[in-house]
């Protein structure tokens, strides 16, 4: 460190960014610093959560038990169908939706 700190040499901890983070999801930069170690993570860009940034976020949750599996993509249970899997097909999830039954997005 320099006379007033202005110098201080760091050591670098930055496997929290992890891989994803270098894919345009996220950002790699500094979140705190403990005495001369400074902490890295990935900040997340829009769609996206996690500590790595590596989960997708949708915009309006999905439902019925659907997951998220992209930016404002849901990925529904049998029985489920629609962007947000907000039609039930009436079949009580034990079976797949009629075509004339989907939702188009």
């Amino acid at each position: 460190g320099g006379e007033r700190c202005e110098a201080a040499q760091y050591t670098e901890r930055t496997g929290a960014c992890g891989y994803y983070c270098t894919f345009d999801q996220g950002v790699c930069g500094p979140v705190a610093v403990a005495g001369f170690e400074r902490y890295w993570g990935c900040r997340c860009g829009p769609g996206y959560y996690g500590t790595s940034c590596s989960r997708f976020a949708c915009a309006e949750a999905c439902a019925h038990g659907g997951t998220c599996i992209d930016s404002g993509v849901c990925s529904c249970f049998p029985g489920f169908a629609g962007t947000r899997c907000e039609v039930d097909c009436g079949c009580s999830g034990h079976g797949e939706c009629a075509p004339d039954r989907r939702a188009r997005g």
